[in-house]
Protein backbone atom coordinates (compact mmCIF):
# COMPACT_ATOMS: atom_id res chain seq x y z
CA UNK A 1 0.00 0.00 0.00
CA UNK A 2 1.26 3.27 -1.10
CA UNK A 3 1.46 5.97 1.62
CA UNK A 4 2.00 10.17 0.66
CA UNK A 5 2.65 12.49 2.95
CA UNK A 6 -0.01 15.21 4.26
CA UNK A 7 -0.46 17.73 6.00
CA UNK A 8 -2.44 16.85 9.80
CA UNK A 9 -4.59 20.14 9.92
CA UNK A 10 -5.94 19.11 6.36
CA UNK A 11 -6.83 16.09 6.74
CA UNK A 12 -10.54 15.29 6.65
CA UNK A 13 -12.56 11.95 6.67
CA UNK A 14 -11.61 8.93 6.42
CA UNK A 15 -7.95 10.19 6.23
CA UNK A 16 -8.11 11.79 9.53
CA UNK A 17 -9.92 8.79 10.80
CA UNK A 18 -7.37 6.63 9.76
CA UNK A 19 -4.66 8.93 11.67
CA UNK A 20 -6.60 8.64 14.55
CA UNK A 21 -6.83 5.16 14.44
CA UNK A 22 -2.86 5.23 14.22
CA UNK A 23 -2.54 7.64 17.47
CA UNK A 24 -5.34 5.27 19.38
CA UNK A 25 -3.83 1.74 17.95
CA UNK A 26 -7.49 0.01 18.11
CA UNK A 27 -7.79 -3.95 18.26
CA UNK A 28 -8.59 -5.60 15.24
CA UNK A 29 -8.74 -2.62 13.15
CA UNK A 30 -8.83 -2.45 9.41
CA UNK A 31 -9.40 -0.77 6.21
CA UNK A 32 -11.76 -2.31 4.05
CA UNK A 33 -13.39 -0.84 0.18
CA UNK A 34 -17.38 -1.38 0.57
CA UNK A 35 -16.50 -1.35 -3.94
CA UNK A 36 -13.52 -0.82 -5.25
CA UNK A 37 -13.26 3.25 -4.79
CA UNK A 38 -15.34 4.06 -1.79
CA UNK A 39 -13.21 2.78 1.50
CA UNK A 40 -14.71 2.48 5.12
CA UNK A 41 -12.39 1.49 8.35
CA UNK A 42 -13.42 -0.77 10.25
CA UNK A 43 -13.35 -1.33 13.93
CA UNK A 44 -13.82 -5.25 14.50
CA UNK A 45 -14.85 -5.94 18.13
CA UNK A 46 -14.31 -9.74 18.48
CA UNK A 47 -14.79 -12.86 17.90
CA UNK A 48 -18.58 -13.70 19.22
CA UNK A 49 -20.30 -17.07 17.95
CA UNK A 50 -17.37 -17.37 15.31
CA UNK A 51 -18.52 -13.77 13.54
CA UNK A 52 -16.98 -10.57 14.22
CA UNK A 53 -18.99 -7.78 15.52
CA UNK A 54 -18.08 -4.90 13.13
CA UNK A 55 -18.84 -1.31 13.37
CA UNK A 56 -17.57 1.60 11.26
CA UNK A 57 -14.68 3.71 12.72
CA UNK A 58 -15.37 7.32 12.85
CA UNK A 59 -13.83 9.13 15.01
CA UNK A 60 -14.56 12.77 13.03
CA UNK A 61 -17.55 11.98 12.77
CA UNK A 62 -18.55 10.48 15.90
CA UNK A 63 -19.03 11.86 19.62
CA UNK A 64 -19.07 8.56 21.03
CA UNK A 65 -15.96 8.06 20.07
CA UNK A 66 -13.95 11.43 19.96
CA UNK A 67 -15.04 12.37 23.35
CA UNK A 68 -13.85 10.35 25.28
CA UNK A 69 -10.11 11.14 23.78
CA UNK A 70 -11.41 14.73 24.19
CA UNK A 71 -11.40 14.13 27.51
CA UNK A 72 -8.33 11.86 27.93
CA UNK A 73 -6.21 14.35 26.34
CA UNK A 74 -7.59 17.63 28.05
CA UNK A 75 -8.55 19.36 24.37
CA UNK A 76 -9.73 22.75 24.74
CA UNK A 77 -11.59 24.76 21.83
CA UNK A 78 -12.16 28.07 20.72
CA UNK A 79 -14.04 29.62 18.11
CA UNK A 80 -12.81 33.10 16.47
CA UNK A 81 -14.16 34.93 13.77
CA UNK A 82 -12.16 34.99 10.42
CA UNK A 83 -14.07 37.75 9.01
CA UNK A 84 -16.24 37.61 6.06
CA UNK A 85 -19.47 35.85 5.95
CA UNK A 86 -20.84 32.74 4.75
CA UNK A 87 -23.75 32.49 2.47
CA UNK A 88 -26.19 32.64 4.69
CA UNK A 89 -25.20 36.16 6.18
CA UNK A 90 -23.50 34.29 9.59
CA UNK A 91 -20.19 35.50 10.51
CA UNK A 92 -17.67 33.19 9.29
CA UNK A 93 -15.84 31.11 12.41
CA UNK A 94 -13.11 29.28 13.04
CA UNK A 95 -13.25 26.03 15.46
CA UNK A 96 -9.83 25.48 17.05
CA UNK A 97 -8.97 22.15 19.08
CA UNK A 98 -6.09 22.63 21.21
CA UNK A 99 -4.02 19.32 23.49
CA UNK A 100 -1.89 21.13 25.94
CA UNK A 101 1.83 20.68 25.67
CA UNK A 102 1.90 18.14 28.63
CA UNK A 103 -0.15 15.43 26.16
CA UNK A 104 2.13 16.18 23.15
CA UNK A 105 5.04 14.16 22.11
CA UNK A 106 7.00 17.57 20.98
CA UNK A 107 6.29 19.32 24.26
CA UNK A 108 4.27 22.22 22.48
CA UNK A 109 0.68 22.88 22.54
CA UNK A 110 -0.81 21.52 19.54
CA UNK A 111 -3.63 23.48 17.74
CA UNK A 112 -6.20 21.87 15.15
CA UNK A 113 -8.44 24.27 12.83
CA UNK A 114 -11.96 23.49 11.53
CA UNK A 115 -12.95 25.84 9.16
CA UNK A 116 -16.33 24.58 9.17
CA UNK A 117 -17.63 24.93 12.89
CA UNK A 118 -16.43 21.26 13.02
CA UNK A 119 -15.24 20.74 16.68
CA UNK A 120 -14.51 16.90 15.99
CA UNK A 121 -12.70 18.01 12.99
CA UNK A 122 -10.66 20.50 14.98
CA UNK A 123 -10.12 17.75 18.14
CA UNK A 124 -9.21 14.96 15.59
CA UNK A 125 -6.88 17.18 13.69
CA UNK A 126 -5.20 18.76 16.72
CA UNK A 127 -4.85 15.18 18.28
CA UNK A 128 -3.52 13.65 15.50
CA UNK A 129 -0.62 16.78 15.19
CA UNK A 130 0.27 16.48 18.96
CA UNK A 131 0.86 12.86 18.48
CA UNK A 132 2.12 12.53 15.29
CA UNK A 133 3.58 15.90 13.91
CA UNK A 134 2.59 18.26 11.55
CA UNK A 135 2.46 15.80 8.56
CA UNK A 136 1.68 12.31 8.36
CA UNK A 137 1.79 9.57 6.00
CA UNK A 138 -1.27 8.85 4.79
CA UNK A 139 -2.33 5.56 2.24
CA UNK A 140 -2.96 7.22 -0.65
CA UNK A 141 -5.90 5.14 -1.87
CA UNK A 142 -8.10 6.89 1.79
CA UNK A 143 -6.67 10.43 0.35
CA UNK A 144 -7.55 10.10 -2.96
CA UNK A 145 -11.26 8.40 -1.98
Amino acid sequence: MSHIEFESNKLTGIALDWAIAQVTKPEHFFVRFVDEVEPILILAEGPTDDHWAKSTYNPSQSWEITGPLIQSYEIGFMAACTGGKYEDGSLRYTTMATVGYRRTLSGKNACGTSDRHDYLEAACRALVIARLGDSVHVPASLVTA
